[in-house]
């Protein structure tokens, strides 16, 4: 960690950033067996709603599913959707000798294998229309006003040693799911978030590109440094360029997505685990 810049603030940064840099998403160390209270959920919840969203509209719709058997429907769709496209993926892992790669596969793959086993689901939903029409600014307006209460929820569960993942993968059958939990129209599932008391609590920060190469000031072609700051890495142009494909460093900060080469990587949504 770097030096801090001087601060008047009144909290214990230092417990802050752990919670910021060890909130991971959490899949084979999710306990299936222990129980979460419904209390628990409904204070994270309440603490999740404090971030902010479009004109305060609050139009959200937190829907908890708890029910054994729903959530074996739920995860059926999510394995039918999923598996196909990890599995293909974990060979081209293979077969490129990506060992993050791999151990991420086989992270999703258990997921993939379990999600109707883990104690809660939660699916946050908007008051919301999406079509052909719909722009960018609304999509972004729209995302906007609840991802960030997704994240804060997650931040609330790790603080009470609760872990959970973003996925989006039962998105392909959105309507499927909806059928199977009741989701009235005029409501869109925007993740579904898995929820459970983690075996540890001993996780750690991931690797990450340092900020200096990921940062530009001011225009996006300059090399400018930070207002007194230090320069970007050397060679750099605004945007560092990513290492090569092949390199260890691209499968860590890339999300170990190397395939060979000349081979088409599956079609795998954004965020899907």
């Amino acid at each position: 960690m770097h030096d801090r810049a001087p601060s008047a603030s009144t909290f214990d940064l230092a417990e802050v950033d752990r919670l910021l840099t060890t909130t991971r998403a959490v899949r084979k160390q999710l306990d299936l067996e222990r129980p979460v209270p419904p209390s628990v959920i409904e204070e994270c919840l309440q603490l999740a709603v404090q971030a902010p969203n479009a004109t305060n509209a609050q139009s959200w719709r937190w829907l908890v599913v708890s029910d054994p058997g729903l959530r074996r429907k739920v995860g059926d769709v999510y394995g039918e959707v999923l598996r196909p496209i990890s599995l293909q993926l974990r060979e081209q892992r293979r077969a490129a000798g990506d060992a993050d790669g791999l151990r991420h596969s086989d992270s999703v793959l258990y997921l993939v294998d379990h999600l109707g086993d883990v104690p809660v689901l939660v699916i946050p939903c908007l008051a919301a229309q999406i079509g052909p029409e719909t722009g960018l600014a609304d999509l972004t307006g729209m995302f906007g006003s609840i991802y960030p209460a997704v994240w804060s929820f997650q931040l609330a569960l790790r603080s009470r040693g609760l872990g959970s993942a973003f996925t989006t993968a039962h998105l392909l059958r959105a309507a499927e799911v909806a059928r199977i939990l009741g989701i009235p129209d005029g409501y869109v599932q925007t993740c579904l978030i898995p929820v459970a008391y983690t075996k540890r609590q001993d996780f750690s920060p991931a690797p990450r590109r340092p900020v200096a190469e990921v940062t530009v000031w001011d225009r996006w072609e300059s090399n400018n440094a930070a207002p007194g700051g230090r320069a970007a890495a050397p060679g750099a142009r605004g945007a560092a360029r990513l290492p090569a494909s092949g390199s260890g460093r691209a499968r860590r900060y890339a999300g170990s997505t190397s395939t060979r080469r000349g081979s088409t990587p599956p079609r795998v949504p954004v965020s899907t685990c």
